[in-house]
């Protein structure tokens, strides 16, 4: 039995990667296969929304805040020239933070709930307080008052901390 264990579909998709790493490493670890249907009644725990309709948004919007993260915070992040990294940083701050956060705020403001998809928390929002607290904010240093035009992605992330299970997650970080 191994502490590393892998949960990931059947096929190869994002977690063949990981597989071959691990694989290639030598390290012990499950690997631990699972069907659609078995992702869908175990697994999701009902955060990809409650229709399919739904399920299509979450993904949606979590591709949209996947495509920030890769193509623009990425960039920043491992630009190992100081001088181009400012400037990307303030390309960042200047044009791609507002061109996201601007229909992150457009689709929360449509969906009415403070969530994005239905009436509660889905992995839509968890992915995009990720992007906007763990990175936007903690490891490039761009806070609330660099995006206060955006109370309803602000709003948002207060209410993924108030979710009892990730305050609970996040108190235990903390630690």
């Amino acid at each position: 039995m191994s502490d590393i264990k892998l949960y990931y579909f059947s096929h190869f998709g994002r977690g063949e990667i990981c597989r071959l790493v691990l694989a290639a490493s030598g390290v012990q670890w499950e690997d631990i296969r699972f069907t659609a249907e078995q992702w869908r009644t175990k697994y999701k725990k009902g955060l990809a929304g409650t229709t399919k309709l739904e399920t299509a948004r979450v993904e949606e919007i979590v591709q949209l805040e996947q495509e920030f993260f890769n193509n623009y915070l990425v960039k920043v992040l491992f630009e190992k020239d100081h001088a181009r990294k400012v400037e990307l940083l303030d390309k960042l701050k200047k044009e791609d933070i507002p061109r996201y956060f601007n229909h992150f705020e457009k689709l929360l403001e449509d969906n009415g709930t403070g969530y994005f998809v239905g009436h509660q928390l889905t992995l839509a929002d968890i992915a995009v307080y990720d992007a906007v607290v763990n990175h936007v904010q903690t490891v490039l240093h761009v806070h609330d008052a660099d995006h206060e035009q955006y109370p309803e992605v602000l709003a948002l992330c207060d209410k993924v901390e108030a979710n009892p299970n990730i305050q609970k997650y996040l108190e235990q970080q903390r630690d």
